[in-house]
């Protein structure tokens, strides 16, 4: 028998997925818009901080 983690709080922990379908309304048919964008806007210093301890380990 394979052990499984719990995942009894998994979802409490889920953002409320309305807030990216309105983010994806409004970026995807925009004629100019980042090439890479991010949402929600606290998560994009945790994406800048891991893509740079992952440049850090290749490089």
């Amino acid at each position: 028998m394979i052990e499984r983690k719990a995942f009894d709080d998994y979802l409490e922990h889920q953002r409320d997925p309305r807030e990216m379908v309105e983010e994806m309304v409004r970026v995807i048919p925009a004629d100019r818009h980042p090439f890479r964008t991010a949402c929600p806007d606290e998560i994009r210093g945790q994406l800048r901080e891991f893509e740079s301890q992952v440049w850090d380990a290749t490089t």
